[in-house]
């Protein structure tokens, strides 16, 4: 559960940071997304404990690398994401 909060937050931390050209088969979210800033409770995470996350979105899967390696499904739903966990520690979560 605390790397799908990661990966929220990363993403919604992003997502006004980044530009892209969109083509029409592409997902405006698909690329690869370094964490800026990470917290958890409200309180800070210093950046060393992030500094070697990544989150790779590509049309409807997800990598993310942290202290270990998650894959799974990303479906859209107009404005909203669900995450479904395929492979890692978050294997069979949403």
């Amino acid at each position: 559960m605390r790397l799908i909060t990661g990966m929220l937050i990363i993403i919604s931390a992003l997502g006004c940071c980044q530009t892209k050209n969109i083509t029409g088969n592409s997902n405006k979210l698909d690329g690869v997304w370094l964490p800026t800033k990470e917290e958890i409770g409200g309180r800070a995470i210093p950046n060393a404990a992030f500094a070697t996350q990544k989150l790779i979105i590509r049309d409807s899967t997800y990598t993310f690398s942290a202290e270990s390696v998650d894959k799974g499904v990303v479906i859209y739903k107009g404005d909203k994401m669900d995450i479904y966990g395929r492979e890692g520690v978050n294997s069979g979560k949403h």
